[in-house]
Protein backbone atom coordinates (compact mmCIF):
# COMPACT_ATOMS: atom_id res chain seq x y z
CA UNK A 1 0.00 0.00 0.00
CA UNK A 2 3.02 2.60 0.98
CA UNK A 3 4.55 1.81 -2.40
CA UNK A 4 1.44 2.64 -4.52
CA UNK A 5 0.96 6.00 -2.43
CA UNK A 6 4.48 6.61 -3.26
CA UNK A 7 3.82 6.20 -7.27
CA UNK A 8 0.43 8.29 -7.11
CA UNK A 9 2.85 11.26 -5.02
CA UNK A 10 5.60 10.94 -7.27
CA UNK A 11 3.07 11.06 -10.28
CA UNK A 12 1.53 14.15 -8.95
CA UNK A 13 4.53 15.88 -7.95
CA UNK A 14 4.87 16.82 -11.41
CA UNK A 15 2.26 19.02 -11.98
CA UNK A 16 2.79 21.17 -8.47
CA UNK A 17 3.91 24.57 -9.06
CA UNK A 18 6.26 25.50 -6.78
CA UNK A 19 9.40 24.11 -4.52
CA UNK A 20 7.30 24.89 -1.31
CA UNK A 21 4.45 22.58 -2.85
CA UNK A 22 7.00 20.05 -3.52
CA UNK A 23 8.63 20.69 -0.25
CA UNK A 24 5.37 20.21 1.45
CA UNK A 25 3.81 17.40 -0.23
CA UNK A 26 7.03 15.46 0.22
CA UNK A 27 7.35 15.89 4.14
CA UNK A 28 3.79 14.83 4.10
CA UNK A 29 4.96 11.40 2.30
CA UNK A 30 7.84 10.94 4.82
CA UNK A 31 5.57 11.91 7.80
CA UNK A 32 3.34 8.84 6.67
CA UNK A 33 6.02 6.55 6.13
CA UNK A 34 7.60 7.36 9.77
CA UNK A 35 4.37 6.85 11.29
CA UNK A 36 4.67 3.26 13.24
CA UNK A 37 1.27 2.96 14.87
CA UNK A 38 -1.80 4.72 15.14
CA UNK A 39 -5.04 4.29 16.74
CA UNK A 40 -6.67 5.53 13.97
CA UNK A 41 -8.35 1.52 12.89
CA UNK A 42 -8.49 0.57 16.41
CA UNK A 43 -12.67 1.03 16.72
CA UNK A 44 -14.32 -2.11 15.95
CA UNK A 45 -18.27 -0.44 15.22
CA UNK A 46 -17.00 1.73 12.58
CA UNK A 47 -16.99 4.98 14.38
CA UNK A 48 -13.61 7.02 14.19
CA UNK A 49 -12.01 7.85 17.56
CA UNK A 50 -12.17 10.69 19.53
CA UNK A 51 -8.56 11.08 20.01
CA UNK A 52 -6.50 10.53 17.10
CA UNK A 53 -2.89 9.22 18.50
CA UNK A 54 0.12 8.54 16.51
CA UNK A 55 3.52 6.74 16.91
CA UNK A 56 6.14 7.77 14.85
CA UNK A 57 10.44 7.55 14.40
CA UNK A 58 11.64 11.13 14.01
CA UNK A 59 15.29 10.05 12.48
CA UNK A 60 13.42 8.47 9.19
CA UNK A 61 12.47 12.79 9.02
CA UNK A 62 15.36 14.30 7.51
CA UNK A 63 13.63 17.74 7.72
CA UNK A 64 13.37 17.79 11.25
CA UNK A 65 16.05 19.52 13.29
CA UNK A 66 18.87 18.14 15.49
CA UNK A 67 19.06 16.39 18.25
CA UNK A 68 15.92 14.14 16.82
CA UNK A 69 14.32 12.00 19.74
CA UNK A 70 14.27 8.25 18.70
CA UNK A 71 10.35 7.86 19.05
CA UNK A 72 7.64 10.79 19.17
CA UNK A 73 3.88 10.42 20.33
CA UNK A 74 1.37 13.19 18.24
CA UNK A 75 -1.66 13.22 19.29
CA UNK A 76 -4.96 15.23 18.67
CA UNK A 77 -8.36 15.51 19.46
CA UNK A 78 -10.55 18.60 20.35
CA UNK A 79 -9.71 18.24 24.27
CA UNK A 80 -6.19 17.80 23.85
CA UNK A 81 -3.41 18.53 20.84
CA UNK A 82 0.38 18.15 21.90
CA UNK A 83 3.51 15.57 21.41
CA UNK A 84 4.76 13.74 24.07
CA UNK A 85 8.60 12.69 23.14
CA UNK A 86 10.51 9.60 24.47
CA UNK A 87 13.66 10.70 24.26
CA UNK A 88 16.15 8.22 24.70
CA UNK A 89 14.30 6.19 27.23
CA UNK A 90 13.12 9.25 28.81
CA UNK A 91 9.25 10.05 29.69
CA UNK A 92 7.08 12.11 31.40
CA UNK A 93 7.20 10.21 34.64
CA UNK A 94 10.83 10.47 35.03
CA UNK A 95 12.62 12.91 36.12
CA UNK A 96 13.47 15.05 32.76
CA UNK A 97 15.82 17.66 32.12
CA UNK A 98 15.36 20.85 30.40
CA UNK A 99 17.79 23.69 30.55
CA UNK A 100 20.65 21.55 31.18
CA UNK A 101 21.48 20.93 34.46
CA UNK A 102 18.44 23.16 36.05
CA UNK A 103 16.21 20.63 35.13
CA UNK A 104 13.54 19.86 36.87
CA UNK A 105 10.98 16.71 37.94
CA UNK A 106 7.63 16.14 36.39
CA UNK A 107 6.27 14.11 38.79
CA UNK A 108 7.23 16.60 41.52
CA UNK A 109 5.36 19.40 39.75
CA UNK A 110 2.43 17.55 39.01
CA UNK A 111 2.73 16.83 35.37
CA UNK A 112 3.12 13.15 34.96
CA UNK A 113 1.10 11.42 32.18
Amino acid sequence: AVSELEGGVEESLRGLATLDEDRIVRSMLAFIKAVVRTNFYHPTDGTLPTALAFKLLPEELSFLPLPRPQIETWVYSPRVEGAISTARGFWLGDAFASGGSNGYDHKEMGITS
